[in-house]
């Protein structure tokens, strides 16, 4: 089922959102556990209210992140904090998309060299924009850069040949 997900990659609109689109396979599959995210947050902050909300994921479970994120910003009533960490992650909105979510919550995005991942889906080709503040690994590890645009040439988007192997370094 996640591949099928992944290979949805229409652009739905989001809602409330003015112009914002976001990937359709991603957006569904968030959908079907929205309410068990939901049910969740209730039962932890009961317990700890006003606790930061962190949402984090690698590839695919990057991109349910962002769209839990912006979902828990518009629907889930809370005076939590929210920020997003992601690993691999590939592209999940369009430009209007990352630029509301990115206006909402803080977000960081980590990428390692030549993953293909955050390549995905194509940006020029295909409409989709990353959010900014990415943290760009260097081959070998333990050197950082951070980008504060959605699409740096100085992190991940200088390269044009990928590897899959470097998807799994996380």
């Amino acid at each position: 089922m996640n591949w099928i997900s992944n290979f949805d990659a229409f652009r739905v609109n989001y809602p409330k959102v003015a112009n914002a689109q976001v990937h359709q396979g991603f957006y569904n599959a968030y959908l079907g556990v929205q309410s068990q995210v939901y049910s969740g947050l209730k039962t932890a902050l009961a317990s700890c209210p006003g606790c930061e909300i962190r949402c984090t994921g690698h590839s695919l479970g990057a991109a349910l992140a962002t769209i839990a994120a912006a979902d828990l910003v518009q629907n889930f009533k809370t005076s939590s904090h929210i920020t997003l960490y992601n690993f691999g992650s590939p592209r999940v909105g369009n430009q209007a998309f990352a630029t509301w979510l990115q206006g909402q919550v803080p977000t960081w995005r980590m990428t390692h060299w030549r993953d293909i991942v955050p390549h995905l889906p194509l940006e020029p080709v295909m409409g989709y924009y990353h959010l900014a503040n990415e943290v760009f690994e260097s081959e070998t590890g333990g050197n950082y850069t951070q980008c504060n645009g959605g699409e740096d040439p100085k992190c991940a988007d200088q390269f044009i040949v990928y590897s899959t192997s470097d998807h799994l370094v996380w």
